[in-house]
């Protein structure tokens, strides 16, 4: 029988031939400002978790950094706070194809991915919805994942819009193959899961 050994990697210097960095996840205050930038610094960013809570963000984006965000509803919320448009997650709901609209038409170096039941990708005023997905995606790490799957796909030459619709129909199809119990799901569960998957 072979075991395999998950390991989480992280680091705090990129390797210099690396073109696209994730980044966000359980990130916490571990990293400065500067650590932060060098990383992004010629490299194409997918951004998740703690980083909508980082102001310097508000910078990378008005100064036109090509990034792929990929926000639940209160985390855009509160982007779009630091942004200042005051607005909060039950506001982002009401609204969230408006918003993720507008959002993209501001920034349109910027892939938006607004996690959610029927996920939103906006780039260039464009929003495109993935209906796939099921509940069993608001599980925590289940966006660490399409994190993961987007930056994989942008490694591999793919255009920041074309990665974000390829990975976020992967998991929502991954979601529906999964049979075990929605509340035991593992990101390691989705990760399987996408292995199997016949495309």
């Amino acid at each position: 029988v072979l075991a395999t050994v998950t390991l989480l990697i992280s680091c705090k210097k990129p390797s210099e031939t690396s073109k696209v960095v994730v980044i966000g996840m359980g990130l916490g205050d571990a990293y400065i400002k500067q650590e932060i930038l060098a990383m992004l610094d010629g490299r194409m960013g997918v951004i998740d978790a703690d980083m909508f809570y980082w102001q310097p963000l508000v910078d990378l984006l008005n100064n036109g950094a090509q990034l792929v965000l990929t926000p639940h509803p209160k985390e855009f919320a509160n982007l779009l706070n630091m942004l200042g448009q005051h607005t909060d997650t039950q506001g982002v709901q009401k609204k969230r194809f408006v918003l993720a609209r507008e959002f993209s038409e501001k920034f349109p170096n910027a892939v938006l991915v607004l996690k959610g039941a029927n996920t939103l990708i906006a780039h260039k005023g464009k929003v495109h919805i993935n209906p796939f997905g099921t509940s069993i995606l608001s599980k925590g790490g289940s966006g660490d994942v399409l994190a993961g799957i987007i930056g994989a796909l942008l490694a591999q030459g793919y255009e920041p819009l074309d990665a974000s619709i390829s990975a976020n129909l992967a998991i929502g199809f991954a979601s529906r193959a999964y049979k075990g119990n929605n509340y035991s799901l593992c990101p390691q569960d989705l990760i399987e899961e996408l292995a199997r998957l016949q495309v």
